[in-house]
C-alpha cells in the first residue's frame, strides 16, 4: 500500500511558517520551491504539493515541465499567492489547481508580469521579505482609498512610482517617499493580498483532504526516475506517429508545455 505522506508546502516570505503550520497541522513545510524540488519530492512519494513561494531566477525557477511531470505521475498540485499563482494560471489546463484573487487575475491576464508578485527575501529561514510585491501595493492602496484614508489621485501616483521601481528596490519607504498621510504607512504596510490568498489555499487544502484522504497517498504511475531538466526531451523520430489525430494532439500539447 502507498504510504501516507503529509502535504508538502513550499513557503517563503508570504506567510510566517507558524501560521501555515497551524492552518495545516502535520504538513511538511519546505523553503521556496526551486527547480528539481518537485521531482525529488515526488520520488520520495509525496503526493499533495502546495506551491506558495518560489525562487524567480531563470535557471532555478520551477519549470512548467516539472509541474506537468508530477501531475502526469498522479500527484495533486495546488498553488496560490506567488510562484504558486503564476504556475497555476499557466497550468490549469494540465490539472494544477489555483486558489485566490492573484491566481484569477493572472489567469484572466489582468496581471501579466512576474514582478507583480516577486519580492527579495532573506535566504535563511524564516525567509522574511525585504521588499513588497507590486500586487500588494495595489491592493493596500486600493483598500486605503475605499476606507477614505487616501485620495484616489494620490494612490494612483504611488502605484505609478512603485511600477517604476525595480522589484529589488520596491519597499514601502521608497514608494511612499513622504507621500502618505502620517500613520497610514504603518496601517497599510501589513495589508497583503498574497497572505490572504495563501490562507485561502490552506483552507482549500484542509477541505480537500477531509473530502478525499487518498490525495495523501497517490501512488506513482511510473517506476523510473524523472528525466533531468538538463536532458533534452526529444523522442526518436517515428514517421507514422502523426497519422493518428489523438497522438498529434497529445504530442502538440506536450510540446507547448515543454521547457
Amino acid at each position: 500500500m502507498q504510504r501516507i505522506a503529509p502535504a508538502v508546502v513550499y513557503l517563503g516570505p508570504t506567510l510566517p511558517r507558524e501560521v501555515v503550520a497551524a492552518a495545516l497541522p502535520g504538513a511538511d513545510i519546505r523553503p521556496p520551491v526551486r527547480r528539481g524540488d518537485l521531482h525529488r519530492d515526488r520520488m520520495l512519494r509525496y503526493s499533495l504539493f502546495i506551491l506558495i513561494d518560489g525562487v524567480f531566477f531563470q535557471d532555478e525557477a520551477v519549470s512548467l515541465r516539472e509541474v506537468v511531470d508530477i501531475l502526469e505521475d498522479g500527484a495533486v498540485v495546488l498553488g496560490a499567492s506567488s510562484m504558486g499563482a503564476l504556475r497555476a494560471a499557466e497550468l490549469w489546463p494540465a490539472g494544477m489547481q489555483g486558489v485566490g484573487s492573484i491566481y484569477r487575475l493572472y489567469r484572466r491576464s489582468a496581471l501579466v508580469a512576474d514582478d507583480e508578485v516577486a519580492v527579495v527575501f532573506d535566504p535563511e529561514r524564516p525567509h522574511p521579505p525585504m521588499t513588497v510585491a507590486l500586487v500588494d501595493v495595489r491592493w493596500a492602496l486600493r483598500r486605503a482609498v475605499r476606507r477614505g484614508r487616501l485620495e484616489l489621485h494620490a494612490a494612483e501616483a504611488l502605484v505609478a512610482r512603485a511600477e517604476r521601481l525595480p522589484y529589488a528596490e520596491r519597499t514601502w519607504v521608497a514608494i511612499a517617499n513622504g507621500g502618505l498621510p502620517p500613520g497610514l504607512l504603518g496601517e497599510i504596510a501589513g495589508d497583503s493580498l498574497k497572505s490572504r490568498d495563501a490562507l485561502a489555499l490552506a483552507g482549500r487544502v484542509r477541505d480537500l483532504v477531509q473530502r478525499d484522504p487518498t490525495v495523501l497517498r497517490r501512488p506513482r504511475r511510473n517506476t523510473i526516475p524523472f528525466e533531468s531538466m538538463d536532458v533534452r526531451r526529444e523522442a526518436l523520430h517515428d514517421p507514422a506517429a502523426w497519422l493518428d489525430q489523438g497522438n498529434r494532439t497529445h504530442r502538440f500539447r506536450r510540446w507547448l508545455l515543454a521547457s
